[in-house]
């Protein structure tokens, strides 16, 4: 018997519950494989640099000539 066949056989609380366990056993995979590749980024990342590569241009604040505020009680 082909082991499809043999899952659909089953019950479907037993076909549930497989399914769950296959998709938990990819999602940890996968989320092992996502977390080694950060961490090959991060080891890699330089910060010093990172703002001079995006090319942001600086902001200058106006300058507000304001009258001070006098509190009259």
């Amino acid at each position: 018997m082909k082991p499809l066949e043999r899952i659909q056989g089953l019950p479907e609380k037993t076909r549930k519950i497989i399914l769950w366990a296959v998709l938990a056993i990819v999602a940890i995979i996968l989320l092992y494989f996502l977390l080694i590749n950060l961490q090959t980024k991060l080891k890699n990342f330089k910060s010093e640099n990172f703002q001079k590569e995006l090319n942001i241009p600086e902001l200058e604040m106006p300058e507000l000539n304001l009258p001070p505020i006098i509190n009259e009680k």
